[in-house]
């Protein structure tokens, strides 16, 4: 006999399970105790997290990889100096960029392998040594390989190249002119930065293959990307008119206007910076909100809105988000603020969402074998997983913002278990509740 499938149509809505109410995103601190200032530098999509920790007592900075998976961290290795800077992780988890003094004090540019733990000077890589460099992005692709984007003063020079690693050899590719500097990198090899123009600083984007596009500002003379996305939006700071403030802007490459974020607040005069977007255009970085101090508080900024991260966490926490640096596809935002006096890394996880398009409560005829269900997740989902009965494995639905699975049924009533998976956890699960007719 043929089996036949129902899709439900009522609405059911789950939420995880936040700390209040009023805080829907939990808050991890990366790195606790010891009063050591610590700063979140770069996440991808499987949570994990690259920074560094300045360690007072010992003179030292060093380097950290935090894996969200099981919450391990890994004190990265050096060049033999004294200090590392891991910039950037790419989104398979096996390389991290940065830079990192040798012997000799010298900053170089460094790649650091997850696999091996083996620690790579890139900056020696090319026609001559570069005397100094740093990686500030890196990506790989089946198209492009391994790629690292960041700046280096090759030997001789006068100023600093924005500077692309490529290949097996990671051969160093220097982009010539005044000095510059390559920030941000995409999977199709889009690198962005800045560069010296008669003594202003303004923004550029390289395509491979099709030269170098210049980017406008919003009216003034300063202009800096820091990121740009595979849909090549780029955010970052400029100079308003005038040049008295800057803001965070966003423009998709060769758009010829800028979208100003704003600041916190009605002061035209509060600055602002954005420093990464994700997949989903959702954008993070810092804005003024004091006029006499000058604090910073983090921002996200999604649906032409910017939200105080602030207002995102659970109240009397003791915490002050003053930066956000890097957001994945996920939503999950890494930053710096201020705990206990000290500069502290922060990890936030959103809460994970979907709705089921059924009610909870359903009955079938007896003889039905399967039943299929579907529904809509939010961007915080990774996954979107289900049981029949109290025990046995989670199953994987397919998709995640429009997810869909057949559940093979038992004879007489059913359970089936849903649940929601994200980077940051696992939801609570809803359960359908099957009775037969």
């Amino acid at each position: 006999m043929k089996h036949r499938s129902i899709s439900l149509l009522a609405a059911a809505t789950l939420l995880l399970a936040a700390p209040l109410p009023a805080a829907p995103y939990t808050l991890v601190e990366l790195i606790s105790g010891g009063g050591f200032p610590t700063t979140a530098s770069g996440i991808n999509d499987f949570g994990d997290v690259v920074g560094f920790t300045n360690w007072i007592a010992t003179g030292r900075v060093y380097g950290f990889l935090y894996r969200s998976k099981n919450r391990k961290f890994t004190v990265l290795p050096n060049l033999g100096g004294l200090h590392n800077y891991p910039r950037a992780i790419d989104p398979s988890g096996k390389y991290i960029v940065g830079s990192s003094t040798g012997v000799d004090g010298t900053a170089r540019a460094m790649l650091f392998m997850t696999d091996t733990s083996q620690i790579i000077d890139v900056g020696a890589s090319g026609p001559s040594p570069a005397e100094y460099s740093e990686a500030f992005a890196v990506n790989s692709s089946p198209v492009f390989g391994l790629t690292l984007v960041g700046r280096s003063f090759p030997s001789p020079a006068t100023f600093t190249e924005a500077t692309r690693w490529t290949g097996a050899s990671l051969i160093r590719q220097g982009q010539g002119g005044p000095s510059r500097t390559a920030f941000g990198l995409n999977r199709a090899g889009v690198y962005v930065g800045e560069k010296d123009v008669a003594g202003d600083v303004r923004g550029f984007a390289t395509f491979p293959g099709s030269g170098i596009l210049d980017l406008p500002t919003l009216g003034g003379n300063q202009m800096s990307p820091f990121a740009i996305n595979d849909s090549n939006q780029i955010v970052g700071v400029s100079n308003l008119s005038g040049n008295d403030a800057s803001h965070a802007f966003l423009v998709k490459a060769g758009d010829p206007n800028l979208v100003d974020l704003g600041a916190f607040g009605p002061n035209p005069d509060r600055n602002s910076a954005a420093k990464a977007i994700n997949q989903h255009g959702q954008i993070v970085g810092w804005s003024e909100f004091d006029d006499i101090n000058n604090d910073t508080h983090a921002f996200l900024y999604e649906k032409g809105k910017m939200t105080d991260l602030n207002s995102l966490i659970a109240p009397g926490t003791g915490w002050v988000l003053t930066e956000a640096t890097g957001i994945n596809r996920y939503g999950q935002i890494v930053g710096t603020g201020m705990m206990g006096g000290f500069p502290r890394t922060f990890l936030l996880n959103p809460p994970l969402s979907f709705t089921v398009a059924g009610n909870t409560s359903l009955t079938v005829p007896e003889n039905l074998k399967r039943l299929t269900l579907s529904g809509k997740g939010s961007t915080s989902l990774s996954s979107v997983t289900y049981r029949v009965g109290n025990r046995g494995k989670f199953l994987k639905a397919r998709g995640t913002l429009r997810w869909r699975f057949t559940a093979r049924l038992k004879p007489g009533p059913n359970v089936i278990a849903i649940r929601a998976n994200g980077p940051g956890g696992v939801s609570k699960p809803t359960i359908i509740r099957i009775r037969r007719r």
